[in-house]
């Protein structure tokens, strides 16, 4: 399975309320049905940590059978007609940072329902979370990890979240396509 996590910027100048709407309303709709996909969750920041986290507050995750699923989809008429110019209109691409998983198994225990993500590290600060293995390093550095922690509270997220050295957010993920059991 390749299973990627993908960070990237809001384009310049487009309000975040606005580019988080998109986001949610237009893309989501506009990207589940791309050719081959078999899983696409939408991991969305809080809206309070939209000030903290600045421009790269958009994070997804995506799941295909294979690599080459993957590059068939990535360059399929689908996608490159339709879904490339809607994240145009909302996403600086250029800034975007994806990283393969190539171990680890996130998933929400129980009735968790937020998720807090720290990007370059394989640990948060007085608990235990999730090491999630990317097959190259953050854009911010680090190790070529992801420390992934779900929880049932917000504000309990959002502490841990902004208590972290690193970059990390909390969010409340939202499956768009649900990926193949692991």
């Amino acid at each position: 399975m390749q299973h990627r996590i993908i960070v990237v910027e809001i384009r310049p100048g487009f309000p975040a309320a606005e580019a988080h709407r998109h986001w949610r309303e237009r893309h989501a709709a506009v990207y589940a049905p791309a050719p081959r996909l078999r899983g696409y969750v939408q991991n969305r920041p809080l809206e309070e940590e939209w000030p903290r986290l600045g421009a790269r507050s958009i994070c997804s995750e995506t799941w295909f059978d294979d690599r080459e699923a993957e590059r068939e989809s990535f360059t399929s008429p689908y996608y490159l007609d339709v879904v490339m110019p809607d994240e145009e209109t909302f996403l600086e691409r250029a800034s975007a940072w994806a990283g393969r998983l190539v171990a680890g198994a996130p998933g929400p225990p129980g009735r968790a329902r937020y998720r807090v993500l720290a990007f370059g590290t394989d640990s948060l600060p007085d608990v235990d979370a999730d090491v999630l293995q990317v097959d190259r390093p953050t854009w911010v550095g680090g190790d070529a990890a992801v420390a992934s922690l779900w929880l049932a509270d917000r504000e309990r997220a959002l502490e841990i979240a902004r208590s972290a050295s690193v970059f990390a957010f909390a969010a409340e993920p939202a499956v768009v396509v649900a990926p193949p059991s692991a």
